[in-house]
């Protein structure tokens, strides 16, 4: 993440670099950018802080911001059928700072900018049901949203639209009498809409949909990063409640708990979204906020129904849904994004209204609050990565003796296990290109073609590497070498440091030199075409 948001203004500054397709990642063939969490848009926003302060200043600012922000959206969603202000902004922080969006700040920070659903949710109220201003406004305001928001996270755009059409449906549903009164309002707004975006998006979408390096097939194994049924309940570590007693649970859930554990209400949680659910439903936004919230809910388990890690082979929705355009490769646990806007609204509007019944009312809104919230709060200190590199890469460094724009190979080496050189390149301002990185490339992979280098560092870095004979050894590794036109090697610290020196002095013939923090072999070229 921190690569990206300092690549975006370095390479806009390098012009006539093609700014979505880049070689400093996984030379010679690279990466297109459209098909990696590049951030495009936010890093353009920063790129005054990333100037001054550089990318990781960037980082820690938009991983905030991007929480504040989300709140603040979601605030004026609530606040539109909620008549008392706090229990908006309380509203809206439950969306801002959800156990969804608090988890995925742990580095997917391009998901927790989740301005655009409340954004939409907003601008479709408004399209149809308010009806205020002109459709063709509130179109051109849907694609200038959307385009902004190809440019940060193509997965949020396409389940954002997923969500949408469900609510648009929804809504038609449940107000059958004014679907005539607003067809021509919706296909004005939407054909304006899709104008908008395209005159925007039509660059980045050729990228993405035709352009070099782009990615095929299902980018993520199914039904691995799904809500487990009790993950709505059990609660995921680094909660306030969890505990040895809830630990061996969460473990038992598949794929990864900052995916699983975003869906987490907790009993009490549970409890309240029903009676809330209940006591409101002869208000009509409380009809439909709590539709909506269920059906994502459901949608966030994925195809078939896990219970406790155990896959029951019980067909769910997403089974459908997977099959639509864009929608094979997002995440379903990621579907909880929007289970905290709809739990926002659903709340928000119940609370206000008790609230404006009298003291009693808001005493059990207290209450309400205090038993739902308490529980979701991580447990202190919040999760944090040291941002150290060695000095060779600073400001003044020795990585100035790299020539600009050459290939260098850097220890640790980077793939779908480590973006340690990434950080480092962004660290050198991109002084060298690299032929390895984390990013999607065809495969698809998360991880460089395969090559013996990687294999042979894969295993060293584990303690598993068995030497070959010398020449076998020094001239397999060679061959990826030349192929990768490597005129400088970098071996930084990294686990079994003393292992990974030792291969590489047998494979360029002589001993490394030790500077600033690493080990380097310059002008690799003569040794390896020698």
């Amino acid at each position: 993440m921190i690569w990206a948001l300092g690549w975006t203004p370095h390479n806009l500054g390098m012009l006539p670099r093609h700014p979505l397709i880049t070689d400093y990642i996984m030379y010679p063939a690279g990466v297109n950018l459209m098909w990696n969490v590049s951030v495009i848009f936010p890093a353009l926003l920063l790129w005054p802080v990333t100037a001054v302060f550089g990318p990781v200043v960037t980082y820690n600012v938009l991983s905030t911001v991007a929480l504040a922000v989300s709140s603040w959206t979601a605030y004026l969603v609530v606040r539109r059928y909620a008549s008392s202000e706090f229990i908006a902004f309380v509203a809206g922080m439950l969306y801002g700072f959800s156990p969804y969006m608090i988890l995925q700040s742990l580095g997917h920070t391009h998901v927790t900018i989740g301005v655009f659903p409340p954004l939409v949710w907003l601008l479709l109220d408004e399209l149809l049901v308010r009806r205020r201003w002109s459709p063709a406004v509130i179109g051109a305001l849907l694609g200038v949203a959307a385009a902004a928001q190809l440019l940060t996270s193509t997965e949020v755009l396409a389940t954002t639209v997923l969500v949408a059409g469900i609510g648009v449906v929804l809504l038609a549903f449940l107000n059958p009498t004014q679907v005539r009164q607003v067809l021509s309002r919706a296909a004005v707004g939407s054909a304006v809409a899709l104008v908008s975006f395209l005159v925007l998006a039509a660059y980045p979408l050729k990228n993405l949909l035709f352009g070099p390096q782009r990615v095929s097939g299902i980018l993520n194994v199914p039904d691995i990063y799904v809500a487990d049924l009790l993950s709505f309940i059990v609660p995921p570590g680094y909660r306030i409640f969890s505990a040895l007693r809830t630990w061996p649970i969460t473990t038992h859930f598949t794929g990864s708990g900052v995916e699983t554990g975003g869906v987490y209400l907790g009993v009490t949680g549970l409890a309240v979204m029903i009676v809330a659910l209940v006591v409101g439903w002869r208000w009509s936004i409380v009809r439909f906020a709590g539709l909506l919230t269920l059906a994502v809910m459901i949608l966030s388990m994925g195809a078939i129904l896990h219970i406790n890690g155990w896959v029951t082979g019980l067909s769910l929705p997403w089974r459908v849904v997977r099959r639509l355009p864009l929608i094979a490769s997002a995440l379903p646990a990621r579907l909880a994004l929007f289970q905290w806007l709809g739990l926002a609204v659903l709340l928000g509007v119940v609370g206000s209204r008790f609230v404006a019944a009298g003291r009693r009312g808001a005493l059990g809104v207290a209450v309400a609050a205090v038993v739902m919230i308490v529980p979701l709060f991580p447990t202190p200190p919040m999760m944090s990565t040291s941002a150290t590199a060695p000095a060779f890469f600073g400001n003044g460094g020795e990585v100035n003796r790299i020539p600009q724009g050459s290939v260098a190979l850097i220890v640790p080496f980077s793939n779908q296990d480590s973006s340690t050189a990434m950080y480092w390149q962004a660290l050198s301002n991109y002084r060298f290109r690299m032929p390895e990185g984390e990013a999607y490339v065809p495969g698809p992979s998360l991880s460089p073609p395969a090559s013996q280098v990687q294999t042979d560092l894969v295993e060293l870095e584990a303690g598993t590497y068995r030497p070959r004979p010398a020449s076998v050894e020094r001239e397999q590794a060679r061959i990826n070498l030349r192929q990768w036109k490597i005129d400088t090697i970098v071996v930084g610290p990294t686990p079994h440091e003393d292992a990974v020196v030792g291969y590489f002095t047998r494979v360029t013939a002589r001993r490394p030199e030790y500077a600033e923090g690493v080990y380097v072999w310059w002008n690799v070229r003569a040794d390896i075409n020698g």
